[in-house]
């Protein structure tokens, strides 16, 4: 990898923005899943009168700020899954050079399981309740499990508002009532990059940039989908990011398996060692702290 080349990953970091433990696992393939949501099964509401959920304005301003606060509020006490798919490609080579999957489940009770998938044969899965927290990571044939300290509220792993601010502009949006599925939605749509994008570096360039958002009227964000390319001296990457929140108020967490060791078992496996005795990776770590309301996402 070229030195400029590895300068513009690290950047991509920063512009995409993910957490160190992300989520995941049961998409398919980023091919198959970082795709814009089908417009044409849109129907747009004609001749009624805008009424945007909070947050945004009919001429297309936004406030990503109320718009988070206003998503939160809709979510607060409900059970939901939420994914999020990311790739990176190198546009001069062709391959991938970085890609994450991430799933969340929650509870109506507050439990649930975050799954991660950074590359094939690495993933990580965090399982936590009212009084335990479990993390399980596992990499190739090796596996490890830790019991955790504490338990950390699944707030502290969405990144939905960071995105809002991220991805959105704060005016140049446009806004329409459609109609999925018979379901009422306001479709923000925007081709100019935020300003979080466009700061990103000096000599960075950002193309065809495009960021779609849909909400219900009381302001939930349904999904967002991001693609753009940057430039930065010769290199060349385009960028994907899809979340999604789903079965809103139906979504169950079960205990997984690997949750239920016993403390001996638990002992064994917190040194790093994978259950069949082979080496394997290290240990999660013990904490988070819990200062920190919004992970980065990078997703």
């Amino acid at each position: 990898m070229s030195r400029r080349f590895a300068a513009a990953a690290a950047l991509a970091v920063v512009l995409a923005g993910c957490s160190a433990f992300a989520p995941t696992g049961d998409a398919g393939t980023l091919a198959e899943t970082v795709t814009p949501l089908s417009v044409p099964t849109d129907t747009t509401a004609p001749g009624e009168a805008l009424s945007p959920p909070p947050g945004v304005a009919a001429n297309g301003s936004i406030s990503p700020t109320a718009l988070g606060a206003a998503h939160r509020r809709a979510l607060a006490n409900r059970s939901f899954t939420w994914s999020v798919e990311y790739e990176r490609r190198d546009l001069n080579a062709g391959v991938t050079v970085d890609a994450v999957s991430k799933r969340l489940r929650v509870g109506r009770d507050g439990s649930y399981l975050f799954r991660t998938e950074r590359s094939p044969g690495h993933r990580d899965a965090l399982y936590a309740n009212g009084t335990d927290a479990y993390a399980r990571t596992v990499l190739g044939n090796a596996s490890t499990v830790r019991h955790l300290a504490s338990v950390i509220d699944y707030r502290n792993y969405l990144t939905t508002t960071r995105s809002l601010r991220r991805y959105l502009p704060t005016r140049g949006a446009s806004v329409a009532r459609v109609e999925r599925g018979g379901q009422t939605f306001y479709r923000l749509h925007a081709t100019a990059p935020a300003r979080g994008i466009r700061d990103g570096h000096p000599k960075l360039t950002i193309h065809n940039y495009s960021a779609t958002a849909y909400l219900t009227p009381a302001g939930f964000v349904r999904s967002l989908v991001v693609s753009y390319d940057y430039q930065l001296r010769t290199d060349r990457v385009a960028v994907a990011l899809r979340a999604d929140y789903g079965r809103v108020g139906e979504t169950t967490v079960d205990r997984p398996e690997w949750a239920t060791e016993s403390r001996g078992e638990r002992a064994a496996t917190a040194t790093g060692l994978p259950t069949n005795g082979s080496s394997g990776p290290a240990p999660l770590p013990a904490t988070r702290s819990r200062t920190d309301p919004a992970p980065s996402e990078n997703p």
